[in-house]
């Protein structure tokens, strides 16, 4: 049974970090359409961002004349997420539940490292023994927070993880975990959120 009185009244949004892969060096305009954004880096102005994207991900910012590895932004969303499916991991499992799911979903060797960088000891900050996680991929994220680009990406991966500390197990119907072809333009993004609090 899922703790739905648990899953907070906003979606708090958590270090979502959007990468840009062109097939050549593009100009490229990304924003954001969530009810608040909190944080932001590099900044994000009224018309969001507006940047040089190169074949390698590396991502120069017109803004500032700065030089970045992806677009940064927190925020927050009215309403909560309730997932339905996904799984339920033992402590000690976690990292390598992470790194096989998150492959799994399409993420390259760069973008699971940095995933995992962040969140891992977000998540074992909790002394609790098991973990529930959930995903939702690009269609449900587009729901969250949509985003609009332009020129119109040809592959968009978005991975979005919910986490849960559990005393013990609890019954959730199996996620199956989809990936995608990257292929031509390919925008990638992850981020997560909790039903604990997680920023510290």
């Amino acid at each position: 049974e899922i703790r739905h009185n648990d899953i907070k009244p906003m979606a708090e949004c958590g270090k979502p970090v959007i990468y840009l892969y062109p097939e050549e060096p593009t100009d490229v305009s990304v924003k954001v359409l969530i009810d608040e954004l909190t944080v932001t880096d590099p900044y994000y102005g009224e018309d969001g961002w507006f940047v040089r994207a190169f074949t390698d991900g590396t991502i120069f910012n017109y803004a500032d004349s700065g030089t970045y590895p992806y677009l940064f932004w927190e925020g927050q969303k009215k309403g909560g997420l309730s997932p339905t499916k996904g799984f339920v991991i033992a402590r000690e499992e976690v990292e390598t539940f992470l790194d096989s799911s998150l492959a799994e979903m399409g993420l390259n060797e760069t973008e699971e490292a940095d995933f995992v960088g962040f969140w891992l000891s977000k998540i074992l900050e909790n002394k609790e023994p098991y973990f529930l996680f959930s995903f939702f991929g690009t269609q449900d994220f587009n729901k969250i927070a949509p985003l609009e680009i332009t020129p119109k990406p040809d592959t968009l991966l978005r991975v979005f993880m919910y986490y849960d500390p559990l005393d013990e197990p609890k019954f959730i119907l199996p996620q199956e975990l989809k990936g995608v072809d990257r292929t031509g333009f390919t925008v990638v993004e992850w981020g997560g959120t909790s039903s604990v609090p997680w920023q510290k």
